[in-house]
Order: C-alpha cells, then structure tokens, then sequence
C-alpha cells in the first residue's frame, strides 16, 4: 500500500514538473518573440480599390511599413494564432501594438471615422 501512495506522489511531482517547465518556457519564448507594432487583418483583394476605405486603410498601413515600422499582414481566413489572441472577428482590423504585444490601439471597420483614425495613429507611430 505504501508503495503505490509513493508512487502516485512521484508520479504527481513529475507531473507538476512538467507542467512548470512547459509554462516557463512559454513565457521565456513570448518575451524573446518581436511581435509586430502593427498589426492588420483585412480583405487584400481590395487593396487596390479606388475610393474604398479598406484599401485607404491596407494603404496607410503599408506606407509605415515602408517607414520601418513593424507590420504584420493577416488574412481573416488565415491560420495564425493572433486572430484568436487579439480576438479578430471585424475585417479590416488593426492594432497598434506596444514592444509586449499589448494592444494600445485598435480600430475595426471601415467608417471614414475609423479610416481618419488609423492614418492619425499610424503617422505618428515611430
């Protein structure tokens, strides 16, 4: 009887083991991972429309990607955990996003407001 409590405590101590260095080595791997400054999920079929404001949005986000400003493009069917991580359901979507991958801005849609909004933001990102 001894034996098997001795044995189900080692087993649970191996288990707990296991488990802190799984966390532990996820934290370590998010904290070294660059996460972009920017993130954008949208339709890129209309990237090139004229007059629409997804592409005014695809537009500006590209511009400060030319400026250096780290950017990540998703499509909405797209397969990358960050959809379900920063909860993505409205294309186009885009976050701005601090050095820890927090959200510091976000802005959903394609309303002139929101268009407004994300040029602003963008520019004045460094």
């Amino acid at each position: 009887m001894k034996t098997r409590v001795y044995g189900l405590i080692a087993v649970v101590l191996i288990a707990i083991g296991i488990i802190a260095y799984k966390t532990n080595r996820t934290r370590q791997t998010q904290r070294t991972t660059a996460h972009p400054r920017v993130l954008l999920v949208a339709d890129f079929h209309e990237a090139d429309a004229d007059g629409d404001a997804c592409a005014e949005i695809i537009q500006a986000v590209r511009a400060a990607q030319a400026r250096g400003i780290p950017v990540q493009e998703l499509s909405p069917d797209s397969k990358s955990g960050l959809l379900t991580r920063y909860h993505v359901l409205t294309i186009p979507t885009v976050l701005i996003l601090n050095r820890d991958g927090q959200v510091v801005s976000r802005f959903e849609g394609e309303s002139p407001e929101a268009v407004a909004e994300v040029r602003s933001q963008i520019q004045n990102l460094k």
